[in-house]
């Protein structure tokens, strides 16, 4: 049962060559991958982890030609919203995120994802959450791609505390 009629879903994009902001609107099942049976949220699960992909994909952007995008999810019948902004550089590859959920049960958190190296490709990942006020740091590491498609995580330790740091591999 889809009620796609209490969510509102707007993709704003600046492109590189563009002093103005762009938008789009998107129907929810056009955004989230919905089951047959599902009541869409705005914890429902989207088709694509960035709002990038759906300008890449849905309406042919070049990534590298894309500043920022900011989704507006909106659920009137709860009165909950998320903000998620994103800004790039180094042609695309790197990323700043920040999510905002508004409503009953506040949320903020800043994603930072930086390609370190090429050959191997390297990312280095940093989490921050909003704790008593302050933010810091939850989550901390640099992730190597494989030949064989898996990936290795090197934890950089997040804890105040001096303990050492760990590596694990991911499939």
């Amino acid at each position: 049962m889809i009620n796609s009629s209490t969510i509102q879903i707007e993709l704003g994009y600046k492109l590189l060559d563009s002093k103005e902001w762009k938008a789009v609107n998107f129907l929810p099942e056009n955004y989230f991958d919905i089951e047959s049976d599902e009541i869409v949220s705005l914890d429902s699960i989207p088709f694509y982890d960035h709002a990038i992909d759906y300008l890449v994909q849905d309406l042919e952007i070049q990534k590298e030609s894309v500043m920022a995008t900011k989704v507006h999810l909106h659920d009137k019948s709860t009165k909950q919203e998320r903000l998620i902004t994103e800004s790039f550089w180094n042609y695309g590859r790197n990323r700043l995120i920040e999510r905002q959920d508004i409503g009953s049960q506040p949320y903020s958190e800043i994603i930072l994802e930086m390609m370190v190296s090429e050959v191997p490709e390297v990312w280095e990942v940093l989490r921050c959450d909003r704790l008593s006020g302050v933010l810091s740091p939850s989550y901390h590491a640099k992730i190597q791609d494989c030949e064989d498609g898996s990936q290795v995580e090197h934890h950089v330790n997040v804890a105040i505390a001096p303990e050492s740091s760990s590596m694990s591999k991911v499939a």
